[in-house]
């Protein structure tokens, strides 16, 4: 897709919709005493002032079935009895409908129950490291806390770490051959 501003009028090419802060979040969580997910304590935050979610909103459909209530927020879209989670222009809202299924689908790909290691589990989350360290920072009983399972989040972005064995390593590049000067 193309940025807004170099697309003629009449073109066929899609356009940037950027958006800068949260729309709406869903957190899909478990307990941990529950087997992986079950997500029992999923909720969503329907909005968000800058970057700050509001607050938690309970369904019981969300915890029951993530992946279905995700796909009917895309469905109902637009809907006349004012539940619709986001504000979408009316121009795209039977587009997304439409798409809710491959929506659904590759969100599911991407869902905290395929999550098998602390490693893989920061390589989907990566984006959140600042929000996950900020959350342990805040938390009341630090003791209770896996840090072999966050050490990945606690890691990144810290410029007074010292570096890994693997962080000082020259990058592998087995496709590239290497040049002699």
């Amino acid at each position: 897709m193309m940025p807004p501003w170099s697309t003629a009028p009449g073109s066929s090419c899609g356009n940037w919709r950027l958006i800068h802060a949260g729309v709406a979040r869903a957190d899909l969580f478990d307990r941990l005493t529950d087997a992986p997910g079950t997500f029992g304590v999923a909720h969503y935050h329907p909005w968000f002032l800058g970057h700050e979610p509001c607050l938690r909103v309970w369904d019981t459909k969300l915890t029951a079935d993530p992946w279905s209530w995700l796909g009917d927020q895309f469905t109902q879209l637009g809907a006349e009895d004012g539940s619709a989670l986001w504000p979408v222009d009316p121009a795209d809202v039977s587009e997304l409908s439409r798409l809710s299924a491959s929506i659904v689908s590759l969100a599911r790909q991407l869902g905290p129950d395929r999550c098998r290691s602390a490693a893989q589990c920061y390589e989907l989350t990566r984006d959140a490291a600042d929000s996950v360290r900020l959350m342990i920072d805040y938390l009341r009983r630090p003791d209770l806390l896996d840090e072999e399972r966050v050490a990945p989040w606690r890691r990144a972005g810290r410029t007074d770490a010292a570096p890994s064995e693997d962080a000082t390593a020259p990058p592998a590049t087995p496709d590239v051959a290497q040049s002699g000067s």
